[in-house]
């Protein structure tokens, strides 16, 4: 036998063996998986729950940063790995502790890092303990339990598979399938749960436990855990956002907002003689124009027909582009004109004479996206509040005659643009993001600068 024959030989040997470990380690992994499953839908809750129950009702809705909550952190603007909420709970005799993230660590060859593995360590404490689980993806869970913890079982959610090291067999589990529970969220925050998901995870842990929560922690990456909590008293500069405030008008706001299916509508308009005027349906936006009223339904401009008493389509010119996906409009008094931001091909600002009835192009090539529009009568300057993905980022100042002023947030908080309705304001010479959510209808105020 030749040389090259031998080493032929060696190399078709070698890749046999390669395929066979391969297919191996494929079954040897599918039996953990089936196990894991199996173990999981041995342990199905016999609690009375199904997904999406009742997620949108008003009972669903509380003030989760209470005056319970000891410590608390928000997602930092570039990632959601250090989302926190401590609650105290004198009155319970038993604590809940919450773990939820998307996914765990990838395998990293530069570190060595283990990849799909998640490590909660347990401490002891003066009362038992039930741990709640939640993931997105296929994970092991490597629990860390310190000698003397009680911990009187684990409950897991998950619409695939998780696997469980280091918890004694004498532990219970509770497994939550998809179609009791379905709501996995990595974070507390109201942007982040477009469909009351936090709340209604929370909802499905006191059903089964009867208590409520002491902790939370989540993460869009999860890497390591500790139960409890250690408060951290602040937030870190990272993640840290200006505390919201509620919000004190000293002028009761016309519109009376309401909830419908997670999103926020304005439901009715006060006129300063007492009449209300009942909007239509998916109404987002309203602006009074001194006797005008204005309304924004699904991107198209609607104006208050005070003899029809009815609302009617503003129709905009042909010698213009289609007007059909305003986002943001406000009102300069002086010259009497509606300014509207239209979120269409590149961006483009009109305003609207009330005067005239005439349509005017300001500018096009807006190079951000607007959630809110105020024109600042004083500087005779209009002012936008601007955003990108789900976080607002910084105020343009615009002129129209070239001058354009962009001042960057240094907290950037997070907002739904699609489910919540904002607007822009200033009080004195502050300037402030008024947001009213399906959480809080009366709305709050975020400073911004």
């Amino acid at each position: 036998m030749g040389f090259l024959e031998r080493i032929n030989r060696i190399l078709v040997s070698s890749l046999l063996l390669i395929v066979f470990l391969q297919i191996g380690l494929l079954f040897f992994l599918k039996s953990m998986q089936e196990e894991a499953q199996y173990r999981l839908v041995s342990n199905t809750t016999k609690a009375s729950l199904v997904c999406g129950e009742e997620q949108f009702k008003s009972k669903n809705y509380w003030n989760l940063l209470n005056e319970k909550v000891q410590d608390y952190a928000r997602c930092a603007s570039d990632g959601c790995n250090n989302s926190r909420v401590l609650w105290q709970q004198p009155d319970q005799d038993k604590e809940l502790h919450l773990i939820s993230i998307a996914a765990p660590p990838p395998l990293r060859l530069d570190s060595m890092e283990q990849g799909g593995v998640v490590k909660v360590k347990i401490k002891k404490t003066d009362k038992k303990q039930i741990i709640a689980l939640v993931n997105r993806a296929p994970l092991e869970w490597n629990f860390e339990i310190e000698m003397g913890a009680q911990i009187e079982k684990i409950i897991i959610a998950t619409p695939t598979t998780a696997w469980l090291q280091g918890v004694p067999p004498h532990i219970p589990l509770e497994y939550l399938p998809k179609d009791k529970l379905c709501s996995y969220p990595y974070t507390w925050e109201e942007a982040y749960n477009p469909d009351n998901e936090f709340r209604t995870l929370a909802a499905a842990l006191k059903k089964i436990t009867n208590l409520d929560l002491n902790s939370f922690q989540g993460a869009e990456i999860g890497r390591d855990f500790l139960v409890p909590a250690v408060s951290k008293n602040r937030m870190p500069a990272s993640a840290q956002i200006k505390s919201s405030t509620p919000l004190p008008p000293s002028v009761p706001s016309p519109v009376v907002w309401a909830r419908a299916e997670g999103q926020v509508i304005a439901e009715k308009y006060k006129l300063e003689n007492g009449e209300e005027i009942l909007l239509p349906a998916k109404t987002k936006q309203v602006l009074k124009a001194d006797k005008d009223i204005f309304v924004l339904i699904e991107g198209r401009l609607h104006t208050w027909n005070f003899t029809k008493h009815q609302f009617e389509v503003l129709e905009s010119p042909l010698s213009i582009a289609e007007v059909d996906e305003v986002s943001a409009m406000t009102y300069d008094p002086e010259a009497r004109k509606v300014i509207f931001y239209n979120d269409q091909r590149s961006g483009e600002f009109y305003s609207y004479d009330l005067a005239a009835k005439s349509w005017t192009l300001l500018q096009n090539g807006f190079r951000f996206n607007v959630s809110a529009l105020y024109y600042d009568t004083p500087s005779k300057q209009l002012m936008a509040l601007v955003y990108r993905g789900p976080t607002l980022v910084g105020l343009v100042t615009l002129d129209f005659k070239g001058f354009e002023k962009f001042r960057e947030f240094k907290n950037k908080p997070s907002f739904d643009q699609k489910r919540w309705r904002l607007s822009l304001d200033k009080q004195g010479a502050e300037w402030m993001a008024t947001v009213v959510s399906p959480q809080d209808l009366q709305g709050e105020s975020w400073p911004l600068l």
